[in-house]
């Protein structure tokens, strides 16, 4: 949002002549999810960089916002996720800046080692779910399943695997694990295992989390233009379905109000005898955080 206003360091605010400026009251918030500080790899092979940005009001900031570099000044990379390959051997400071709209900028920054193959071996990381065919949807539970040796040791520990996206930062631990609300968007998937040698190492997907589709909704109870006497028990019910079967679907949430009493319930059944005397239209909304909704409605007489 843009608001005609200047304001002073101590946050007073003048209506501007002309023009227009966006006000922020600080800097935004920036974080490296991975790799952590202190990770080492071995040569080679290119490792994913994955970070995020918000400006103080909480809106997230993406795409060129977002700038990679090692120290200040050699670019690497726009945007939440990349992939950089190290030249070559030796230690690295990693920085993520991120800019607001008025170029207020904040920085965070990592360093990483890279090491030649000769001085270890890292990890064998193994990912095989979910998989990029996979179609998925915001709010749903999603499976992860993946596993880790370490070469002359065996099994990496729960504690050694690591799950991460692009878009929503650390999810979980653990080789088989489960992880709900994922943000819509495409995803760089991790699972990340560190050895006995410190080395770190990753298996990687890509994939499209989708936006849930409007559910179905259905009123079971009243039926259109029913009737009811005031001071009489009347019975509410509806069901909402998405296209997988899902009821009700996930992160969804069901809504009843009257044009004549405003909000009546959310549950998906209930009765009441405190309904006011006259016409209403009775409505059952369905409605998830992001605000996609479906609405199914019926007139009742009282």
């Amino acid at each position: 949002m843009r608001s005609n206003a200047w304001c002073s360091a101590i946050g007073l605010c003048l209506l501007a002549l002309a023009g227009a400026v966006t006000v922020y009251a600080g800097p935004p918030s920036v974080s490296i999810s991975f790799p952590t500080s202190g990770a080492k790899f071995i040569e080679g092979g290119p490792i994913w960089l994955l970070g995020g940005a918000s400006d103080d009001r909480g809106a997230a900031l993406v795409g060129t916002s977002l700038g990679w570099s090692l120290g200040t000044t050699t670019s690497i990379g726009i945007g939440s996720a990349v992939a950089w390959t190290p030249p070559s051997t030796g230690e690295y400071s990693i920085y993520l800046s991120a800019t607001t709209t008025d170029s207020t900028t904040a920085t965070a920054v990592v360093t990483v080692r890279v090491i030649p193959s000769s001085e270890g071996q890292a990890p064998q990381v193994s990912l095989s779910s979910p998989t990029a065919s996979q179609t998925l949807y915001a709010d749903e539970t999603v499976a992860l399943t993946g596993s880790g040796s370490d070469p002359g040791v065996g099994s990496l520990s729960s504690s050694s695997l690591l799950w991460y996206s692009s878009l929503d930062g650390r999810l979980t631990t653990g080789a088989s694990s489960s992880v709900s609300h994922l943000t819509p968007g495409v995803h760089a998937l991790l699972l990340v295992g560190t050895g006995s040698q410190g080395l770190t190492s990753y298996a990687t997907v890509g994939i499209l989390v989708q936006e849930q589709p409007a559910p179905e909704i259905r009123i079971e109870a009243p039926s259109n233009n029913a009737s009811v006497y005031s001071g009489q028990r009347q019975q509410f019910s509806a069901v909402h379905w998405n296209a997988r079967g899902s009821n009700p679907p996930p992160g969804f949430v069901l809504e009843w109000t009257s044009t004549r009493q405003g909000a009546l319930s959310t549950q998906r059944t209930f009765d009441t005898t405190a309904l006011t005397a006259g016409s209403a239209v009775i409505a059952a909304v369905s409605r998830n955080s992001r605000g996609v909704t479906a609405v199914a409605s019926v007139t009742l007489n009282v």
